[in-house]
């Protein structure tokens, strides 16, 4: 059966635009198989039977950016047709906001939010270093009471064996029960005595540990008033260990990120209209921070002045998602409008058999972790991935 899609031969001429996809699939292809490979190699460790092997951390292949500079003349020219039709996707942007109020209220309540999270890790800290408090006393203590059973236990047979020197038979026995016993508590001293290395270490670890918990209580107990957090007291909980999350200062972040892509969109909008080169865009795929506090806000329980925020707070997550959506979709356009009027060809004898001034250069950067930035000439087009 023949090939349905056929290779195009070397020397024939080719689309510029289908030329950059088959660079860019290409690629994409090699980044799919470089991480395939990571997956079966990081398998393979942790199926080796080698208990150091599995825990090693296997090497990770990536491809992070391939440049390609290719030569090409052009054969066949005709305009490009942009048209006036923008992709479905912007139908779907609803322009969501929040009113300043009630983005300070937000702000109080994940404020609010935050500090409660801290001060349930600085109690569960605490109530850890208790129990590794505890248990370090109750091993020493019981170390202890085994050492003073031992020295009375040898007391006790050395008594009975004075008292047994009347009969010479009955001392052997005593003498070796004495020399086990002493023994026993020799080691036992060298551990849980005075100076014993038990006793020592306790001894030594037990101020720091002492500290450290008397830091986890004074940190709750700042998380616990009423007040926020002054930036001192804020410092003094982050130096005690505690987990802290600024949500309020994350969600400042989404919310202007949202409301600068919003702009972005707009000014590539204008631009496309124009028949003009995109802005150039950044990569506005929400971060780990970005949906840890949306999802946070999202996720509380409904009712204590978190309904109606929760209900705006879906809404511009929703309508960050259609924005993006509408902005990935409108440069994929750009991207296939850009180089459509153009056959060229690649091949060295065509290239070479041209006028130095007819010769053209294309050059591809392909981003494999973020985006690609694709240039045709002098214009840069950027497709996010």
């Amino acid at each position: 059966m023949p090939d349905p899609n056929p290779p195009v031969p070397a020397n024939d001429p080719i689309p510029l635009k289908d030329l950059v996809q088959s660079f860019a699939s290409t690629v994409a292809a090699t980044s799919h198989n470089l991480d395939q490979a990571s997956v079966d190699l990081r398998n393979l460790y942790e199926n080796s039977g080698n208990a150091t092997l599995a825990m090693m951390l296997p090497p990770r292949f990536t491809l992070d950016e391939v440049i390609i500079d290719l030569s090409f003349v052009v054969v066949q020219a005709t305009p490009e047709v942009y048209g006036d039709a923008l992709p479905p996707e912007d139908g779907k942007i609803a322009k969501a906001a929040i009113a300043p109020d009630d983005a300070d209220n937000l702000r109080k309540k994940l404020v609010d939010l935050a500090e409660t999270d801290a001060q349930a890790d600085a109690e569960s800290k605490s109530k850890a270093m208790d129990a590794q408090i505890l248990a370090m006393q109750t091993s020493l203590q019981s170390g202890v009471t085994a050492l003073q059973n031992a020295n009375a236990e040898l007391q006790k047979t050395q008594a009975d064996m004075n008292r047994a020197r009347s009969n010479p038979l009955a001392l052997p026995q005593f003498a070796i029960r004495l020399q086990q016993q002493a023994a026993q508590a020799a080691a036992l001293n060298a551990q849980f005595g005075p100076n014993g290395t038990v006793t020592t270490q306790v001894n030594r670890a037990l101020p720091g540990l002492l500290a450290t918990k008397k830091s986890y209580d004074d940190a709750t107990t700042l998380l616990s008033g009423k007040d926020p957090l002054t930036p001192d007291e804020l410092d003094q909980v982050k130096k005690a260990g505690i987990a802290y999350t600024p949500l309020d200062a994350l969600w400042d972040s989404f919310y202007q990120k949202y409301l600068s892509m919003r702009d972005l969109y707009a000014s590539m909008v204008k631009a496309f209209q124009a028949k003009a080169a995109l802005p150039r865009s950044g990569d506005y795929t929400m971060s780990a921070d970005d949906n840890l506090v949306v999802q946070k806000i999202l996720g509380m329980p409904q009712g204590s002045g978190w309904t109606t925020i929760q209900k705006k707070v879906a809404a511009i997550q929703a309508d960050y998602n259609a924005v993006l959506a509408a902005l990935n979709a409108l440069v994929r356009l750009v991207a296939s409008i850009k180089g459509s009027g153009l056959l060229v060809r690649v091949d060295p004898k065509a290239v070479g058999d041209a006028p130095v001034e007819a010769r053209q250069k294309i050059h591809l950067a392909f981003h494999t972790q973020v985006r690609q930035n694709v240039k045709v000439g002098d214009e840069e087009v950027a497709i996010n991935g």
